[in-house]
């Protein structure tokens, strides 16, 4: 494997020429690159294997909160095509333009659509949480948000934010006035989940979005559903500390997520569950 370990430490070496700015070298086997426009910004942060380039490619983490789930899940599938289509080749390169492309497509459909509004089609409660413009757009009152205690392990950060909401629109006001903190912008994944009952009290809207943590949304929204709190948005926000913490980082997420919703009077307090208290 000391030919892998050489490619890899070349392929670093070519992508800070590349990227100067938009680089951060965590180790020889982990690197973060940041993809930017105008009012966006991605993080790819990649791990790599003793076997990469020649048997397997590098692991991959991507947080681009603004993008609809839809497109996060096209643009993973991309990002695995490319590396096995490249196996036993660098491949880093060619992920972030990849990632740089879709970015940029984004954002020309979201300037399109404020600029065609009237001719825009109602669209359905997961593609209306579009970020900041449509926010904006839609000229929605951001509810008041609440932040939680962060939770510290590994130096990996968790922490929470929720708010109450009645609609949908109010939850898409809830992230984009979370996004403007840059802090919480930047953090490696803001994965969200929120329930909403209708006025007719018969109907429940509800949804999430891993944002890149794969299941870590829909296990917020499982909680949600099973203590059975409505109108209510959270949004978990994680900053990595470069040590990869396993399951336990599903714990965090969910201890983050109930410690919210009691803090908040969303739910009453269980005397059997132990609260986690942020590691100094």
């Amino acid at each position: 494997m000391e030919d892998n370990r050489l490619q890899q430490e070349e392929e670093i070496e070519v992508l800070t020429s590349i990227y100067p700015q938009n680089i951060t070298i965590h180790s020889t086997q982990q690197i973060d690159l940041r993809i930017q426009d105008a009012n966006h910004e991605a993080l790819l942060r990649v791990s790599f294997p003793p076997s990469y380039p020649s048997e397997s490619p590098p692991n991959y983490e991507l947080s681009a909160p603004f993008l609809s789930t839809e497109v996060k899940e096209s643009l993973s599938q991309q990002l695995d095509a490319l590396g096995q289509d490249k196996l036993g080749l660098p491949v880093v390169f060619t992920w972030v333009e990849a990632i740089r492309e879709a970015v940029e497509q984004w954002t020309k459909t979201l300037v399109r659509s404020v600029e065609n509004d009237d001719q825009v089609p109602l669209k359905t409660d997961s593609e209306r949480i579009l970020g900041d413009l449509e926010a904006r757009r839609l000229a929605i009152e951001c509810p008041e948000i609440f932040t939680g205690d962060p939770i510290e392990d590994r130096k990996s950060i968790f922490q929470a934010h929720f708010a109450r909401v009645q609609n949908v629109e109010e939850v898409q006001a809830v992230l984009a006035k979370l996004k403007e903190n840059r802090k919480i912008a930047n953090a490696a994944h803001n994965m969200f989940a929120y329930r909403i009952k209708k006025t007719d009290g018969k109907l429940v809207i509800q949804d999430c979005d891993d944002d890149g943590e794969n299941q870590a949304g829909s296990r917020m929204l499982h909680l949600l559903e099973i203590i059975g709190v409505e109108n209510v948005v959270v949004v978990v926000s994680r900053w990595f500390g470069g040590i990869h913490l396993g399951p336990d980082r599903f714990k965090h997420i969910n201890n983050a997520t109930r410690n919210i919703l009691e803090i908040n009077g969303a739910i009453s307090k269980d005397p059997n569950f132990t609260t986690t208290k942020c590691r100094k």
